[in-house]
């Protein structure tokens, strides 16, 4: 029957083209949108900008550690999340996971950046993390 089917009156009924490589929409990444400069003013002009958090950070590290040629540690307390009752500041149950994304780093590496964000906490426990590394 070709290109289309008939329909009672006989009239040919198209059907729709189909690209046979369907292209994704590309993510639009807040770093690529960022003027150097003038990066605060940059991106919170920006409208309708569909993007993911674990993806935004994960570009985002990936370029820090890309521009300072080292690993990059980001502990971050869930400061989000209002349904959470309990502190997110930071304390010495925080060892334990820090120590472990310590051990992640390749031991050939040379030097670290952290990033580190809570709402507070304990100072002893961040100065017993810099002693760690």
């Amino acid at each position: 029957m070709g290109k289309g089917q008939r329909n009672r009156d006989n009239r040919i009924l198209r059907q729709p083209q189909v690209s046979e490589h369907p292209t994704t929409p590309k993510m639009i990444s807040l770093l690529d949108k960022m003027e150097d400069g003038r990066e605060y003013e940059s991106i919170v002009k920006l409208k309708n900008v569909s993007w993911q958090l674990n993806e935004e950070l994960k570009h985002s590290i990936s370029e820090i550690e890309s521009i300072r040629q080292r690993p990059l540690i980001c502990y971050m307390a869930n400061v989000l999340n209002r349904n959470i009752t309990k502190s997110t500041s930071i304390d010495n149950l925080d060892d334990v996971p820090f120590l472990e994304m310590l051990r992640n780093v390749p031991e050939n590496k040379n030097g670290l950046d952290i990033i580190l964000v809570t709402p507070g906490g304990s100072a002893e426990t961040v100065n017993y993390f810099v002693n760690q590394i």
